[in-house]
């Protein structure tokens, strides 16, 4: 006679100080709460599942024993585009693989969710558009990829639904519905991602990677992991797309990448929205069509389950890790979290607070301020978002954590220059007679507005002046 195990957990956690074992048919159903592993989780036969619903997370210690059993963890993420536009996606699972490694993941282990304890297969389709009305619902496998090591558009490796992406490395997946945009929620089912996940980077060249674990992430742990620290530049670039462009073709795609990093003590979030751009045949970038915006999606500290982000690596060749370290259980609902969406929540978390437009309110020590500049190109509009930090701390040098170094520029752009290279975000040391040079690249004769936004600690007469030096 086989043994039913069912545990719900609705109010407290969940800590197993050594090991979890679910054998048979039996399951545990983690109900918006965590559930702590120590060292090892064994799923031990097909049917034995561990199921996280309503934002449970599944968090594991040091242990060294690794995950094992041809069972499944089970945890739903919902996407936030159409079948027009991509999410950058990690996987928090891999496939059962006969040993205690992480496996490969398949995007066929993405599932349709029909009921709280089951779930059936999607529909991978070669045509472009997926389809939520289907039935099953239909994913176009057309625009799966990853991205590794590289500065060129040419480079993205098309995975699809055959092959396999190795733990820790993000990919690219359109939507399934039309206009307005519905979130198609998924199921990744397999063996839980657990410990060191390691991926190749390269100096000035992006990876897409991601948050390769079925709990959230530290952002400010990543970042600030000590090795990190010496082979990425410290910045996750976050993919943003508008979705109302019904079209699959590069030339007219309208997008960017907003820009995040968090000083040591994650208490100073640093971030700046993508500035949209629409891109040619080369993937290069060209002004959008009016009317001009950037984005309005926002990241925070706490990294969901599912989110895949761009590093740039540092060093002339290293590998950016992830650890068990860097797990936390912070949910999505507590507006601390994100699978990069919007968001205009006012919250505080330790000791990270927001105002009423989600930008991070710093310490009395530090200053900020942020510059909206406004491009007008043969009647194309955009906005350039610059952010100026002010610490004791920072010096003439790149300052990991504070600053951003630019992902792309446009002919017509403003940025900071710091030894040659453009800077989103800057940090300095603050005196009343500082002088900081702004770059304004201009390809031909236009008005040019730059607007004060989100000044932070300064006496309340302070001046701020533009002066232009020709």
């Amino acid at each position: 006679m086989k043994k039913h195990f069912t545990l719900f957990f609705v109010i407290s956690s969940l800590f197993c100080r050594a090991q979890l074992s679910v054998q048979n048919d039996a399951y545990i159903y983690v109900n918006d709460t965590f559930i702590f592993v120590e060292d090892d989780v064994n799923l031990d036969d097909v049917n034995s599942t561990l199921y996280l619903r309503n934002e449970g997370q599944l968090l594991q210690g040091n242990g060294v024993t690794g995950n094992t059993g041809n069972g499944e963890l089970s945890v739903y993420q919902q996407g936030t585009v159409n079948k027009w536009t991509y999410n950058f996606w990690c996987s928090p699972i891999g496939q059962a693989n006969g040993s205690n490694t992480n496996g490969d993941f398949n995007i066929t282990q993405l599932k349709q969710p029909f009921s709280n304890l089951v779930s059936n297969d999607f529909n991978f389709v070669s045509s472009d558009d997926g389809n939520n009305l289907a039935n099953p619902i239909e994913i176009s496998n057309r625009w799966i990829y990853t991205y590794q090591q590289s500065a060129e558009y040419g480079d993205w490796n098309y995975v699809g639904n055959i092959n396999d992406i190795i733990p820790g490395l993000g990919f690219t997946m359109k939507g399934t519905s039309g206009n307005p945009v519905v979130g198609q929620t998924v199921d990744f089912r397999g063996k839980p991602n657990n410990g060191l996940i390691i991926n190749g980077v390269r100096d000035t060249e992006f990876t897409l990677v991601g948050n390769p674990y079925p709990s959230a992430m530290d952002a400010a742990a990543f970042i600030h992991h000590p090795l990190n620290v010496t082979i990425i530049n410290g910045v996750l670039y976050y993919w943003e797309q508008r979705t109302d462009i019904e079209s699959h073709v590069l030339s007219n795609y309208i997008g960017g990448y907003a820009e995040y990093t968090i000083d040591a003590t994650g208490a100073v979030e640093t971030f700046v929205p993508a500035v949209f751009f629409t891109y040619d045949a080369n993937g290069d970038p060209l002004p959008l069509p009016p009317p001009g915006e950037f984005g309005s999606k926002t990241a925070k500290r706490y990294i969901p389950v599912g989110q895949g982000f761009m590093v740039e690596g540092s060093a002339p060749f290293g590998f950016v890790r992830t650890t068990n370290d860097m797990r936390v259980f912070e949910k999505e609902s507590s507006g601390n979290s994100y699978f990069f969406r919007n968001s205009h929540n006012s919250e505080q978390i330790d000791e990270i607070v927001y105002n009423e437009y989600g930008l991070n309110i710093v310490p009395d020590d530090y200053k900020r301020f942020r510059l909206n500049v406004d491009f007008s190109v043969s009647g194309n509009e955009y906005t350039r978002q610059l952010l100026m930090n002010f610490h004791d701390s920072a010096t003439t040098n790149f300052d990991y954590g504070l600053e951003v170094k630019r992902s792309e520029n446009l002919s017509t752009d403003a940025y900071w220059n710091q030894d040659g290279i453009p800077y989103s975000v800057q940090a300095l040391q603050f005196n009343e007679d500082l002088i900081i040079p702004i770059t304004l690249q201009i390809e031909e004769v236009q008005p040019v507005k730059i607007r004060l936004f989100d000044a932070q600690n300064f006496v309340e007469n302070q001046p701020i002046y533009v002066f232009d030096t020709e």
